[in-house]
């Protein structure tokens, strides 16, 4: 779903987003027409009910080419994301790319090389209370290595590691579709704090993620125009780290044992917090032969 939405230099603009739970959902948002109080309000139905929203800059008074996309403005955003069912929300920053070491060409075709803008990591890392009955932990992932628009859709995969409190670790691996939302338990039962010998061993821990190469199925146009049209790229990743408890939160007796610590309990109704996954300084080498990560916006005008 493409939105144009005009805004003036120090605006800030809210972007409500319903799902409808049938796999469909509505969009709403209010942007300015050029000087009207009333502003211009957007609303659309989506064919989705969840996903991300990536947004750009573009200067509507440049020459209409198609070459519009800004390099040196400053975006920044924040989610606010409720349950109205659980009766709980949570909030996260968004996830900023910064103007690269040269000009930006200005079309919708976004190269994460280091020269339009700054790449992806190469590491994602975030720690973790462990999963039980009464927590859960959930990774939002996305990749932007793609063409809006074009079948099949981008496929991306990561290779982990998850650490207990003793630097006790297992290894593990996940795939998925462009974007996703996972809880660390359908990733590995590992993640799992049991209280005994199985699972993490410890109420806390930290996980590092690394994308791996991985084959698209059927001829991936996308890795034919940024890529050596072999089918196979290593996608760039990026995405939040979710948490909810409603209940123990933090056994007694830890995370010291036997120490004659209180646990930590929630009990008037759940509890959610969440932010972005940290990224390491190195950034993400492309597969052999392949450009960086890209996003080929440009079928939307």
């Amino acid at each position: 779903t493409s939105i144009e939405c005009e805004l003036t230099g120090r605006e800030t603009t809210t972007f409500l987003f319903v799902g409808a739970g049938t796999g469909s959902g509505k969009v709403f948002v209010e942007c300015s027409d050029g000087g009207d109080t009333e502003g211009a309000p957007v609303a659309k139905f989506t064919g989705l009910q969840n996903g991300i929203l990536t947004v750009a800059v573009m200067d509507p008074f440049l020459p209409a080419t198609g070459l519009r996309t800004l390099g040196e403005d400053v975006l920044f955003g924040d989610a606010i994301v409720v349950d109205t069912q659980a009766g709980q929300a949570y909030s996260f920053g968004g996830i900023g790319f910064q103007a690269g070491q040269s000009t930006n060409d200005g079309d919708k075709i976004f190269a994460f090389d280091g020269n339009e803008y700054t790449t992806f990591p190469s590491v994602l890392a975030t720690n973790f209370i462990a999963p039980t009955d009464y927590v859960n932990a959930e990774l939002i992932l996305f990749t932007l290595d793609g063409t809006v628009g074009n079948l099949p859709v981008p496929r991306a995969k990561l290779g982990g590691f998850a650490y207990n409190d003793d630097e006790v670790s297992f290894d593990f691996t996940y795939e998925f579709d462009c974007f996703d939302i996972v809880s660390l338990l359908d990733i590995n039962d590992n993640f799992e704090y049991t209280g005994g010998a199985l699972g993490l061993g410890s109420v806390s821990g930290h996980v590092e993620l690394v994308p791996q190469p991985i084959t698209t199925p059927g001829p991936d146009a996308h890795d034919a125009e940024f890529g050596n049209a072999d089918n196979t790229r290593k996608r760039g990743v990026h995405g939040w780290f979710v948490q909810n408890v409603e209940g123990t939160l933090i056994p007694p007796n830890e995370p010291i044992k036997n120490a004659d610590s209180p646990g930590v309990f929630v009990s008037n109704g759940p509890a959610a917090w969440g932010r972005p996954l940290a990224q390491s300084t190195t950034s993400l080498v492309a597969f052999p032969g392949d450009e960086a990560t890209t996003l080929n916006a440009d079928v939307l005008k």
